[in-house]
């Protein structure tokens, strides 16, 4: 695994830019708006190891660390089409830099989509878009702002209480409807009945507005968009989650990354032509008869 995934970038993994584009030119035919690419970025803790340590004997203290990663997919009537997915123990910087490359090589043409993204509110991953996506739609996952509303109500009304599921369901549908200033001021007029209450008001209200501009969710959906990041949920289960916490499993750094790569590919349909790319650079040469020759094979463990 560690062979076959040593040196491989973002490209050898992705779809080119002619099998997205084809994605692209299938699902908008005969549509008058240009199809729908989402963007959704997130982080996942993953068990690691220090590097080197011993595989038999003790290995040392295992820890957690991040895998960042980010989805895109394009949005077909009912169903979505996954275009890339990239996942490593990497910092915001690194991620950045992978959506630069796929940028430049033209596989996000935003002037062919209607380019969107929906995270959490991780100041690494709006920062990052920002810088990268200016013109993107942004929005606020819908069930992230959520959270903060449940545990104001809880605090404020009582866990479970009929009071506090009446209020945080109407606060809902406000928010629901691009009434975000409607639930700002309301959340600023509530008298908090505790001092957790008031510490639960306060961040809800700083949340809200710091990101009010990405909390049209009425528009966003009007225009097609998806208001919850679902999907990036999904790709952290099946590629990192699936086989990086597995019972007893703590990690490598740099044997979880390489794992990564192939599972990405894996996902992103390049499997095949990333054991090809292998082959090209690590061909077989001829041994002596009655000797075994070694040769890639596919990881069915993937």
């Amino acid at each position: 695994m560690n062979r076959v995934a040593d040196g491989l970038g973002i490209l050898d993994v992705c779809p080119s830019k002619e099998e997205v584009e084809e994605k692209i030119a299938r699902i908008g035919e005969g549509k008058r708006w240009r199809p729908v690419m989402m963007m959704t970025l997130d982080g996942a803790q993953e068990p690691v190891r220090p590097e080197p340590s011993p595989r038999k004997g003790k290995r040392g203290k295992g820890d957690w660390k991040e895998v960042k990663g980010f989805r895109l997919y394009l949005i077909d009537d009912d169903r979505i089409e996954h275009v890339i997915s990239w996942h490593q123990m990497a910092d915001n910087h690194e991620i950045a830099d992978a959506l630069r490359i796929i940028k430049e090589a033209g596989l996000i043409p935003e002037e062919k989509v209607r380019l969107c993204v929906v995270a959490d509110g991780a100041d690494w991953i709006w920062n990052r878009v920002q810088e990268l996506f200016p013109d993107a739609r942004q929005v606020m996952d819908f069930y992230h702002c959520s959270e903060y509303l449940h545990k104001v109500a809880a605090a404020q009304y009582g866990k479970g209480s009929e009071k506090a599921l009446e209020w945080v369901y109407a606060t809902l549908v406000r928010l629901s409807l691009s009434e975000q200033s409607q639930v700002i001021a309301g959340l600023k007029r509530m008298k908090p009945t505790s001092e957790e209450a008031r510490k639960l008001i306060d961040n809800a209200i700083e949340h809200l507005t710091k990101h009010s501009g990405r909390l049209d969710y009425a528009s966003a959906r009007r225009g097609g968009y998806h208001i919850g990041s679902g999907a990036i949920e999904s790709a952290n289960k099946m590629i990192c989650h699936g086989r990086l916490k597995r019972t007893g499993a703590w990690w490598y750094p740099s044997c979880a990354n390489n794992i990564l790569k192939l599972r990405c590919a894996k996902y992103n349909g390049t499997y095949d032509r990333v054991i090809e790319l292998y082959r090209e650079r690590h061909p077989i040469t001829a041994v002596r008869p009655g000797k075994k020759r070694s040769s890639p094979t596919t990881d069915n463990g993937l």
